[in-house]
């Protein structure tokens, strides 16, 4: 009998379990990126983002490095979040003179070695172009960026955002060498979809080249 008079409580269980089962969780859209020069060959280090036109997306606060090596800086491009930090450690054996005059942050480290130097707060949304006061062929790039979907494009020019909603998006395509401010186009999203842009970037031409080191002069006979 008590059996009998559980029957539907047991059926309404029933139901919900199997609408959560077979609901689930959406699946996440993803973006991918093909980035080529006017040669139509691969470009390494384009920095793509993705920002939601109708939803807001909470973005975390990063401490990311970017070392001095050999006189480079390493990686060339990162990418972080408004309200993030880098870092500039000197690995070489020489003092470096870190500095920008961009007007999304605008800083010096002077002179010196090691990772003696304060980390550096970018509270602006925009692109930095770092120098070395000592080195002038040293050029890195920071991307402060206002949403958390990004990527940078690898030596093949390949990139992918995943975790994407079902949504419209402002895609931004930044390169250091980019004849414009910024590549842009919108794109709707629908869920568990994958998505492919292949873009063909108009670049400037390297100017600042590194400087090559002078031999050694080496006495005769």
């Amino acid at each position: 009998m008590f059996f009998y008079r559980c029957l539907p409580l047991l059926s309404r269980m029933l139901t919900v379990f199997i609408c959560l089962t077979v609901g689930g969780p959406a699946a996440a859209a993803v973006l991918k990126i093909q980035a080529i020069n006017q040669q139509s060959r691969p470009v390494e280090n384009a920095v793509i983002t993705a920002t939601p036109l109708f939803s807001k997306a909470e973005t975390v606060k990063q401490t990311k490095v970017i070392d001095q090596i050999n006189k480079e800086y390493i990686p060339r491009v990162v990418i972080i979040s408004k309200g993030s930090s880098v870092k500039f450690p000197n690995k070489d054996n020489i003092r470096h003179h870190v500095y920008s005059f961009s007007k999304a942050k605008q800083f010096e480290l002077p002179l010196y070695k090691g990772s003696t130097a304060p980390p550096v707060e970018f509270n602006r949304a925009g692109t930095v172009t770092l120098g070395c006061n000592i080195h002038d062929w040293m050029r890195g790039y920071v991307y402060i960026s206002e949403t958390p979907f990004t990527a940078l494009t690898d030596s093949k020019g390949r990139a992918s955002i995943k975790d994407l909603t079902e949504e419209t998006y402002r895609v931004d395509i930044w390169h250091p060498r980019l004849k414009t401010a910024l590549i842009s186009r919108e794109i709707k999203l629908q869920q568990d979809s994958i998505e492919t842009i292949k873009i063909r970037l108009q670049l400037k031409q390297l100017i600042k080249k590194r400087k090559k080191s002078k031999p050694r002069y080496t006495p005769s006979g």
